[in-house]
């Protein structure tokens, strides 16, 4: 935040005579009035049945209450589902009091809206209903390297940090160690890019999101059939072929259906093809 100051180039207040947490109130307030949207960081949690947002600062407190647009500061959920590969969008949340269920954003669908200065941005709307699941491409961790400003430069208000602010999305966050500056890295997660901190986690949501780099997964019944049908394929082949070198060949050839046929579902209708049983088992058995 105090470099989005500077690159406004503004008059901050002085920041050294209020508390931490005041501090941080100011310059998000600042950022909010010169046209600068902050996504705050916020989670969903569950208290007697009720799913509550807690929250550092109330919108009231940031001077965001009676912003109505995609560009405004607000928060996002950070709660991250147990399929790293779908992408967080919306949900439904009831509120203490509430007659009826509140929709909240994700962390990553709030920010990507703020950047496109939009509150539609996917192709299909009935994509951000709450609780659809949609799937997204993956960057590795190393792809942000270039882009990454450590804390000092960015406090200071440094050359390159500016650049490196200016016009684009800025995460703050972090790679935490179980101890200070050593020991097993935390918050780590498993996707298809390979292990990926939270903070390079959201960042690929939000890339996915804004370059529309996302699909449906096909409905229950179609993955459900096909790997039926592909494991009663093999089943048959196999019991019915006794040369060795032929069902060898065939292994090799059935081994690569469900990456073909997930790669042309991909490629031709933009569905992600999941598969619910490990039917390549049968290839170890056979």
């Amino acid at each position: 935040v105090t470099a989005v100051a500077y690159l406004m180039d503004c008059d901050m207040p002085d920041l050294a005579k209020l508390s931490d947490d005041d501090a941080l109130a100011e310059s998000i307030r600042f950022a909010t009035r010169h046209g600068v949207p902050v996504i705050l960081a916020s989670y969903l949690f569950r208290d007697h049945g009720q799913e509550q947002l807690p929250n550092l600062f109330t919108l009231s407190r940031l001077g965001a209450e009676s912003c109505t647009g995609p560009r405004c500061t607000g928060y996002g959920y950070i709660n991250l589902p147990e399929d790293k590969r779908q992408v967080p969008l919306r949900e439904a949340i009831n509120l203490p009091g509430a007659r009826t269920p509140q929709i909240v954003d994700s962390f990553a669908y709030k920010v990507a809206k703020a950047a496109a200065g939009r509150e539609n941005i996917l192709k299909k709307p009935e994509h951000a209903d709450p609780g659809t699941e949609v799937f997204g491409t993956f960057l590795r961790e190393s792809a942000f390297e270039p882009n990454r400003i450590d804390f000092e430069s960015l406090s200071n208000a440094s050359p390159d940090s500016i650049e490196k602010c200016s016009g684009r999305v800025v995460l703050i966050g972090g790679h935490w160690h179980g101890e200070e500056g050593y020991g097993e890295a935390v918050d780590q997660h498993l996707s298809p890019a390979g292990d990926i901190s939270g903070v390079a986690l959201h960042a690929t949501y939000i890339e996915a999101l804004l370059a529309h780099q996302i699909s449906r997964e096909w409905p229950f019944w179609v993955n459900f059939s096909f790997d039926i049908g592909l494991g009663l394929a093999i089943f048959y082949v196999f019991e019915n072929i006794q040369d060795l070198s032929r069902k060898a060949k065939l292994l090799a050839y059935w081994g690569l259906v469900p990456l073909a046929v997930a790669w042309l579902s991909m490629g031709l209708f933009n569905k992600y093809l999941d598969f619910l049983f490990p039917v390549e088992l049968y290839f170890v058995h056979v």
